[in-house]
């Protein structure tokens, strides 16, 4: 049996060293240590000869050395007190954002059921949110498409007042209907036809006097269907900021903390856990769309408000024949919410089974319209950026690829923060990080399995739930099983920093890894983390708003007509604001006319505005032809004794609410080229 080496001596002899009898082999009692380690090889450095050194200019022990040394070939377990810090500094963060996402309270069972399959499948989750945004959108398109002509002479007032409280009433049939959707499209469908019936012009069977009562009655269950749904924003967009500045304050600390004769934190391994964070950035665009969608109080509220709806309506028009689905809300006779049949149906919001997913995105196809493209096939335009612009960015109802694209962006800043961490490439924590990657993707694909199995009608919705409920734990937990074992330190072994011994071991203390550590730690790894925070915050997010604007306008409505967003409509209308764009659109002006008159005087042959020519003559001639010299304040002036004109005023009342022509406090002089180009 042969003899383990003895302890290794951390104080050299007093005698003079000789490589006639260098650093014996030893083990390290504190296993794979940096300190420790970097104190052997510096020993073992005083022979640059020595067969143990991978490279003597650059002190580092080769892979057989360093598991000479410490003694095995496996991992060392990080100390508990510094396992505990990078938990708290890193992870904490994002248990905090899944801990405030909107979960319909169904039952217990559901909201773990929420909870499991956002760890488990993100891109599920996220494509179901999106799926859910789609179909309101496509809601509240339908009725601000009929707004003005079927809502617009039951409405009083003129201008703004009367847009405003139009826009209010298509929110408030969007936000019914969208209750029925709940317990299936098709529901939602003939609540839609029924409250459509009942307004319509074409329908003279009601008179003027019950559609403005039946819209007065809607409105009452509009505000309290957008008093219960608790678009929990404040407290997300609190725990957001409390994210990313957690974040902020780790990257600030970290370099303090590794400098200086006492330092008990290693650069190396904080990127690591900065990489390992960074695969779940997913969680902001994830927590933000469901706090925008929002979550009822309790199980009850909803249907509990949409009977009271029924009420009113049969105490009102009790010779209408009952148009509005509610015998679906409960099971039979008892007063017990239907719930297993809001589950499968869309009650939860970040989950739909196949066949119904499916059915719904047929559904919503057929009722969605893009304006700007139906604009530009009717009129027969050529495409422009602004439609080209549309056309890439338009996503698809439930969109899986952009679900993955946030989840992949995600997975590239993990990725690229780890392999940037020295010995530079694509190694150990690497796989990992991918590795957890494969297991979503693999989930997402699990999602489709059900539609496999012949079950039986009955029992068949329990079976996919409960079936997707184990399958999301079971792979949940497998990622988080990976996480907390790298997090105690499986990767803390030499084949890890030495990648299996293609390089040599890469310490933190070796001048030109410390360098590399020190600009990475203050420049690049803050970059990668917040370049992805800003997309998953604000790009991501900000391209969703941009398509299902009405939707968001129907989730975010308050109970007394007023927005969520209303302290920032204030500053968006602020004069600040105003004169900004105004000058904006002024110089934009100028700059098109002008190249426009110098295109044609080019063509005319005028030598006035030949390339050559200066551009103080060619301005000269330009404000001659232009005939203006208006500044950008005197256009702001102009605007707004326009807004005071009751002449404009009733053209813009004429117009309608939809027009989508220009304001006028944001009006600019224009050539007449201009605008016969833009009437044309």
């Amino acid at each position: 049996m042969s003899k383990s080496p003895p302890w290794c001596n951390f104080t050299l002899p007093e005698l003079p060293y000789s490589c006639n009898n260098p650093y014996p082999n030893c083990t390290n009692p504190f296993g794979f240590q940096f300190s420790s380690l970097w104190t052997i090889t510096s020993f073992v450095a005083q022979c640059p000869d020595d067969k143990r050194l991978f490279d003597w200019n650059e002190p580092s022990l080769t892979l057989s050395a360093c598991e000479s040394f410490v003694g095995r070939t496996s991992f060392t377990a990080y100390p508990a007190a510094d396992i505990w810090a990078r938990v708290t500094l890193w992870k904490f963060p994002l248990i905090q954002l899944i801990a405030v996402l909107p979960r319909p309270p169904l039952s217990f069972s559901n909201e773990a059921f929420v909870v499991a399959h956002l760890l488990g499948n993100p891109i599920g989750t996220l494509k179901s949110l999106l799926l859910k945004i789609a179909n309101c959108q496509t809601r509240a398109e339908f009725w601000v498409d009929r707004s003005e002509d079927d809502l617009g002479d039951l409405i009083e007032g003129e201008g703004d007042e009367r847009c405003n409280e139009i826009k209010r009433k298509w929110k408030a049939l969007a936000i019914i209907v969208d209750a029925y959707d709940e317990w299936g499209f098709d529901r939602g469908r003939r609540a839609q036809d029924f409250l459509y019936e009942r307004l319509s012009q074409d329908v003279a069977t009601v008179s003027t006097e019950e559609k403005i009562e039946f819209l007065s009655i809607c409105q009452g269950t509009a505000d309290a269907l957008a008093a219960d749904r608790a678009t929990q924003f404040l407290p997300v967009v609190a725990a957001q900021i409390i994210f990313i500045g957690s974040i902020a304050i780790a990257f600030g600390r970290t370099p303090a903390a590794s400098e200086g004769p006492n330092a008990n934190t290693y650069i190396n391994i904080e990127a690591h856990s900065i990489a390992f964070s960074a695969l779940y950035f997913w969680l902001i665009p994830a927590v933000l769309l469901g706090s925008i969608i929002g979550a009822s109080q309790t199980e009850n509220a909803i249907p509990r408000i949409l009977r009271q709806f029924q009420v009113e309506l049969n105490h009102s028009f009790s010779s209408w024949e009952q148009g509005v689905p509610n015998e679906h809300l409960f099971d039979g006779q008892r007063e017990v919410p239907a719930t297993t049949q809001r589950q499968k149906s869309g009650g939860i919001y970040s989950w739909q089974p196949e066949d119904v997913r499916k059915a719904l995105i047929a559904d919503i196809e057929s009722r969605s319209h893009d304006k700007a493209l139906r604009r530009q096939l009717r009129t027969g335009s050529k495409d422009t950026p602004s439609t080209l612009l549309i056309r890439l960015m338009r996503l698809a109802p439930g969109s899986w690829k952009f679900s993955f694209l946030m989840v992949l962006f995600s997975l590239l800043a993990g990725l690229l923060v780890s392999a940037l961490v020295p010995p530079d490439g694509f190694w150990c924590r690497d796989w990992a990080e991918l590795s957890i990657a494969v297991v979503w993707i693999l989930s997402d694909a699990l999602d489709y399995l059900p539609v496999l199995f012949k079950w039986n009608s009955e029992d068949r919705y329990p079976r996919i739930y409960r079936l997707i409920f184990h399958k999301d734990v079971l792979l949940g937990l497998c990622n988080i099983a990976v996480v907390i074992a790298i997090q105690v330190g499986i990767m803390n072994q030499c084949s890890c920093y030495s990648i299996e011994g293609r390089t040599g071991l890469a310490f933190p203390e070796i001048s030109t890894i410390a360098g590399t550590l020190t600009y990475n730690i203050y420049i690049g790894y803050p970059a990668i983390a917040f370049l992805c925070i800003g997309f998953e915050l604000l790009v991501f997010p900000g391209i969703v708003c941009y398509q299902y604007k009405e939707a968001f306008s129907v989730f975010m409505q308050r109970d007394n007509g007023e927005s969520n967003f209303r302290h920032w409509h204030s500053f968006r209308r602020s004069r600040l604001v105003e004169y900004i764009l105004n000058f904006s659109s002024w110089l934009v002006t100028r700059n098109w006319s002008f190249r426009k008159h110098r295109r044609h005087d080019e063509e005319d042959g005028d030598p006035s505005s030949d390339r050559t020519s200066t551009s103080k003559h060619e301005l000269q001639h330009f404000e001659q032809r232009q005939g203006s010299t208006d500044t950008p304040s005197q256009i702001s002036s102009q605007g707004v004794e326009d807004e005071d004109d009751p002449a404009s005023e009733g053209m813009s009342t004429r117009q309608g609410c939809h027009s989508h022509q220009p304001s006028a406090s944001f009006s600019v002089p224009m050539p007449p080229d201009f605008r016969n180009a833009e009437d044309g």
